[in-house]
């Protein structure tokens, strides 16, 4: 027979270590924002005092590159630029990360695919792509398929990395749990594979986009004279211009960024069994 008494000791013990829980979760999200604030906050004022003391053909103060900031966004010109360097942008990111997932599946499930593509792919992720521009002009053209490809590369190799070490460490006696209940084949690895692989691929897709924003630049710059990598090479020509060019990488790093904190958030709605254990 059950004690009511003790019965809701328990519940109450229970919803008291949920709301510790939540305070101390609430408490590292406001500690983190409020180092990163002051970090930033620090950086600025001592990149005022230093660029107000150089010559500006140099460097720009923060309040100049805030002021092209706003010329450029209510300008003709950078919002069509970037909207066209995000849109080659995610295209290429997401086939790249796609097929780098895939390829590390299978590489993990036959030794022999794996130990035949890992000399190349361990040789390409090693390559600068700025060697091969020539080759793929001559492969590919000069155009749109050709800026989403150096995209593609740019991010295959970093995600078939990650993915293949992630398959590699699941847990056999957690593949025999879910064998011994009638998992097998696709429902094995979608219930019981993919999800433990979770923190890998989120850790390739974060380095992923990185490597993706440079190769989608190199290609506006070396292969098509369009987008966010037109505007760098124009104001790069010019001296003057400098306010502008450090604005427009502001705004490169500051799309990492968010896209970097997306999938921070994607990873914890997803993984909410690994942030949990994190915070215990």
């Amino acid at each position: 027979m059950q004690n009511p008494v003790l019965d809701e000791e328990t519940r109450e013990a229970k919803e008291r270590a949920i709301e510790g829980e939540a305070q101390k979760g609430f408490f590292l999200f406001q500690y983190k924002w409020i180092v990163r604030i002051s970090s930033v906050a620090a950086f600025l004022i001592a990149w005022q005092i230093v660029g107000s003391n150089l010559n500006p053909i140099l460097i720009s103060t923060p309040t100049t590159v805030f002021s092209s900031f706003i010329g450029l966004m209510t300008g003709p010109s950078f919002p069509p630029a970037l909207l066209e360097t995000l849109e080659t942008f995610a295209i290429g990111y997401t086939l790249g990360c796609g097929l780098g997932v895939f390829l590390g599946a299978i590489m993990a499930r036959s030794k022999v695919i794996e130990n035949a593509l890992d000399p190349y792919i361990n040789a390409l992720f090693a390559t600068p792509f700025v060697a091969l521009v020539p080759l793929f002009i001559t492969w590919f053209g000069i155009g749109y398929s050709t800026r989403v490809v150096v995209v593609i590369l740019s991010v295959v190799f970093v995600m078939i990395i990650n993915s293949l070490a992630g398959f590699r460490d699941v847990s056999k006696s957690l593949v025999e749990t879910g064998r011994s209940f009638g998992l097998s084949g696709l429902p094995l690895y979608r219930k019981i594979v993919l999800p433990a692989t979770v923190p890998y691929i989120v850790a390739g897709l974060r380095l992923a986009i990185g490597r993706g924003l440079v190769g989608i630049i190199i290609a506006e710059i070396f292969l098509q004279m369009v987008g966010i990598g037109y505007l760098l090479e124009v104001f790069a020509d010019d001296v003057f211009q400098v306010g502008n060019l450090l604005a427009i990488t502001i705004v490169i790093g500051i799309i990492g960024v968010v896209l970097t904190e997306a999938l921070k958030y994607v990873e914890r709605r997803v993984a909410i069994w690994r942030v949990s254990a994190t915070l215990g």
